[in-house]
């Protein structure tokens, strides 16, 4: 059952491990100047692959940390628009849009340990 953005942010919190699993993308036409086509999984990059856990929560977002990060607090991941969320409890996607609102890239995540 899809969640609401509420829920997602009641959801994640500080400790909580998050593993980036999945990417989709779609063509860039540099013709028509748009992204086209269906979504095509991509290869993760190996620097994402791993497990990060949240390492701060605030309102405008999260920020995630691998556990041998030395910075203060990790990269940072904005609260998305509610119509760009799909959650549904363990797994959530944040969709990605151009500046002419066209869905380009899809970043799939596995909640790990709640």
């Amino acid at each position: 059952m899809k969640k609401t953005l509420g829920e997602f942010k009641r959801t994640v919190h500080t400790g909580m491990e998050i593993e980036y699993v999945r990417c989709e993308n779609r063509a860039y036409d540099s013709k028509e100047e748009t992204y086209t086509g269906e979504f095509f999984a991509t290869e993760i990059p190996e620097a994402k692959r791993d497990t990060r856990y949240v390492s701060y929560v605030d309102t405008t977002g999260f920020y995630l940390k691998r556990p041998d990060d030395k910075g203060l607090r990790g990269s940072f991941c904005e609260w998305p628009k509610a119509a760009d969320l799909e959650f549904n409890g363990d797994t959530f996607v944040i969709i990605d849009r151009s500046l002419g609102n066209v869905e380009f890239q899809k970043r799939h995540y596995k909640i790990t340990i709640k």
